[in-house]
């Protein structure tokens, strides 16, 4: 991790990528998986909730969560 310009640079290697497309209807309740996940949101809202913690997903926001908790996602 860098910091330059007043910005900061973060360089990491993906291992896989997954493009995908949900609807207003689709909802995902308590997923565990092994993976951390990264979220880069282009179009519509969401909402990522673990635990107690709620992350409102918006278009150009980019979130991350956590292999091995469970996560639901609406």
């Amino acid at each position: 991790m860098t910091v330059s310009d007043g910005h900061l640079h973060v360089q990491f290697e993906l291992k896989n990528l997954a493009y995908l497309r949900f609807n207003k209807q689709e909802e995902y309740n308590n997923i565990v998986g092994p993976y951390s996940l990264m979220y880069l949101i282009t179009q519509g809202k969401g909402r990522v909730i673990a635990g107690n913690q709620s992350i409102e997903l918006e278009p150009g926001y980019f979130s991350t969560s956590y292999g091995l908790q469970a996560a639901s996602y609406k």
